[in-house]
């Protein structure tokens, strides 16, 4: 019983010790309060992907980063600098800053091929998210109603702030799931996902 309580304990301990840092490093940001239940909810899940997302970047080791399953795809890296990319534009939308395409593209472009360290990566993809968790957190419930018409895509839809989160989440998703097959093709376990 004294050994169950003890090994409970030191779990519970690391869990608690994990959830105030990132990547080795003490988490600066505290958990912002929001100014709807929308961005609170948003606000804790994406403090859990953050987690979920760092751990994943850290499980590659940097002499993979680089890898790519096929010549037409991004590296592991780039996957990584490709998200951090994204939540820059999409935080321009969400503050009204976003120009043209011709304008902002290039420069998610660039920053997907500049030479980086694993750590710069992850320090980057960190920043990124508590950038945009930050917006997430001053949206009111009006904030959430503005709207922003994608011109540059097929048919020019109109999304709400709202739906750009959803999207956000969804984005991510999608190419941290590309980055967990690139583990396995390297032999390596992904971490257990995170829904929430």
């Amino acid at each position: 019983m004294k050994n169950l309580l003890i090994t409970t304990l030191t779990i519970l301990s690391l869990v608690l010790v994990g959830s105030f840092a990132v990547n080795g490093k003490e988490s600066s940001k505290t958990k912002p309060q929001a100014k709807s239940k929308f961005g609170e909810e948003m606000v804790a899940i994406f403090q859990n992907q953050k987690a979920y997302t760092i751990e994943v970047i850290n499980q590659m080791p940097e002499n993979k980063f680089n890898y790519r399953p096929a010549e037409e795809v991004r590296s592991f890296a780039e996957l990584f600098k490709h998200i951090a990319g994204s939540f820059r534009l999409q935080q321009k939308v969400l503050k009204g800053e976003f120009t043209t395409p011709d304008q902002e593209f290039p420069a998610v472009q660039q920053l997907e091929k500049a030479e980086m360290s694993k750590q710069s990566i992850a320090d980057l993809v960190s920043d990124e998210f508590d950038n945009f968790i930050d917006i997430i957190a001053n949206m009111s419930e009006k904030d959430l109603k503005e709207t922003f018409t994608f011109s540059f895509i097929p048919g020019a839809p109109v999304k709400s702030n709202r739906e750009i989160f959803v999207f956000a989440r969804d984005h991510l998703t999608h190419h941290r799931g590309q980055a967990t097959t690139y583990l396995r093709l390297n032999g390596i376990k992904p971490a257990q996902y995170r829904p929430w």
